[in-house]
């Protein structure tokens, strides 16, 4: 299970809405929780490129006298320090980056979750993973095939949009497990919880 990203309370109401899910469809329901969906160098470059020039442009130009040693030296440990503090704030990485760039490391991270988590192995096609990333406060649904032929697209586009939107907020767990729910009265109408049902995939939250 995902730890030190969601607390206990915050697991147990996403694997009871999991279960929720199945209990009234025959759906295969997969919640996965990452921390981020990129190691995001690029801002983090930024970050200390930014606060080496800054450094740099405040020795020059202030009365106070530097040595040569201090001019050359202090832009070099400040952009190490900008970009260290930068890969330690989600703040200031969501800041440095667009949100179209963070929206395509979402989707590439939900497509290798769904393919690692073996997501597309259920017998009638039939799973779905959840994938939400703390740090661009964004998720992704990713149904398979078996899900895409017989849902109706209108109702199951606003299920995901509604999952979107939960997960935008800066603590989404309780929010997502509220529209995972939701995701029920959608799949089960047009996937029907069969007599011989078993739970292929496990529901406890991937990481």
């Amino acid at each position: 299970m995902a730890r030190d990203i969601l607390s206990d309370p915050e697991k147990t109401a996403l694997v009871a809405a999991v279960k929720n899910v199945e209990q009234r469809s025959s759906a295969e329901v997969v919640i996965a929780f990452r921390g981020c969906s990129g190691r995001y160098l690029d801002a983090d470059l930024i970050a200390g490129s930014l606060l080496a020039f800054l450094t740099l442009w405040f020795q020059l130009f202030t009365p106070w006298e530097f040595s040569l040693p201090v001019i050359l030296g202090s832009p070099v440990l400040a952009g190490a320090l900008g970009a260290l503090l930068s890969s330690l704030s989600p703040a200031v990485r969501r800041l440095l980056t667009s949100s179209a760039s963070r929206r395509e490391r979402v989707r590439l991270g939900a497509l290798a979750a769904f393919h690692d988590m073996r997501v597309s192995e259920t017998r009638e096609r039939t799973g779905v993973l959840v994938y939400v990333s703390l740090l661009e406060r964004a998720a992704a649904v990713v149904p398979d095939t078996g899900v895409r032929r017989q849902v109706p697209r209108e109702a199951w586009d606003t299920a995901a949009r509604a999952i979107e939107t939960a997960a935008a907020g800066a603590s989404p767990a309780l929010p997502v497990a509220e529209t995972v729910r939701g995701l029920g009265g959608v799949l089960a109408p047009a996937l029907p919880r069969r007599e011989d049902d078993v739970n292929e995939l496990p529901d406890e939250v991937g990481r």
